[in-house]
């Protein structure tokens, strides 16, 4: 073949290439339809899901009023007990040290305060105030240290089970607050009823402002995921708490139907509806867009010059957002009419 027909070859299918690529990039697009969608009635509802712990409505933490050695521990953990019974002994020897020093306190300001009433023209009333209120203090202290040495044994308030037992036979414990030393400390013994279960849940501001006392719920817990029991809010905190700077409201919910393979402490989720209407006309809420005017759908409207479908705005009110992403339409439209999910140049 001759050189200059191989090069007429080559230079058409090369021009036929580029013309077939620019033609692909730089032609006519074939515009694809909107999404559409026909309306129709359905069921709606909306729901908050929010996580919750089981914890018992009845216990008790126990705790020493002083520091106190402990001699003997009553009981365990897991030990089923009754009310009134024996937990832990304490050892009362450094109580009556205690109290010795007390009476001597004692002793020691009423004499003061005898020897100012006798020399009374000498003192001034501000000082025979300040060694009054001394004395006073002192039998006060001492009172109370006479109160705490009939405490040498810690007995239960309640019946239950007992979850924390924190007693040593040689250890020294605190409680919650000693009048004589003013040391604070933890928990000796926490028991718990564990028939008194009910659940807590902290809703944030955003959510509370739908909730009431009074409203059902549903509630599945982790280790139990394919069991649901019903719930009902019976306590709303009226004053907020502050959990890692962010607001929330401490819920209480009765529940019914209690597993015996639940324990105080699991955790689960609570679905609580809060809005919810039956048969009526919905469409998909991503259909739908705002403006200055409000609300709106695009509905078909005339062919354009070139045969091309346009799309005009309808003008809409919604009502409750389902959780299934559909939305109630109030006012607008009619069942079986078509909408179209129009992108914008506004919405890209």
């Amino acid at each position: 073949m001759k050189k200059w027909l191989k090069r007429i070859i080559f230079w058409g299918i090369l021009l036929a290439i580029v013309g077939f690529i620019a033609w692909k990039f730089f032609g006519p697009k074939e515009v694809e339809p909107p999404e559409s969608y026909t309306t129709s009635s359905n069921d709606i509802q909306s729901t908050i899901s929010i996580n919750a712990t089981l914890v018992p409505s009845v216990y008790a933490n126990i705790s020493a009023e002083t520091l106190s050695e402990v001699t003997d521990v009553h009981v365990r953990v897991g030990d089923t007990i009754e009310k009134g019974q024996k937990l832990v002994t304490l050892d009362q020897a450094a109580l009556a040290t205690q109290i010795r020093s007390a009476r001597l306190a004692v002793d020691s300001a009423v004499e003061q305060e005898q020897a100012a009433r006798k020399v009374s023209a000498r003192t001034t009333s501000a000082q025979r105030k300040v060694l009054k209120n001394t004395s006073e203090q002192a039998r006060q202290r001492l009172n109370e240290l006479y109160t705490l040495s009939r405490k040498g044994v810690l007995t239960s308030p309640i019946a239950g089970v007992v979850t924390i037992q924190n007693a040593r036979v040689g250890e020294v414990i605190t409680g919650t607050t000693s009048p004589v030393a003013g040391v604070t400390a933890g928990t000796v013994i926490r028991i718990i009823d564990p028939l008194s279960l009910h659940v807590e849940a902290f809703v944030s501001e955003s959510d509370i402002v739908d909730l009431r006392v009074g409203q059902s719920a549903t509630m599945t817990f982790d280790a139990l995921p394919d069991q649901t029991f019903n719930t009902m809010i019976s306590q709303i905190d009226p004053e907020a708490s502050s959990i890692q700077d962010v607001i929330y409201f401490k819920t209480e919910f009765e529940i019914g139907g209690l597993s015996s393979k639940l324990r105080s402490g699991m955790s689960g989720d609570i679905d609580i509806i809060t809005q919810e209407s039956s048969d009526v006309l919905t469409i998909p809420l991503r259909f739908v867009r705002n403006d200055d005017q409000g609300q709106f759908v695009h509905v078909a409207g005339v062919l354009d010059p070139k045969g091309v479908q346009t799309y005009t705005k309808r003008y809409v009110e919604t009502g409750i957002e389902g959780d299934d992403g559909l939305a109630e339409v109030l006012d607008g439209l009619k069942s079986g009419e078509t909408i179209y999910n129009v992108v914008e140049e506004e919405d890209e």
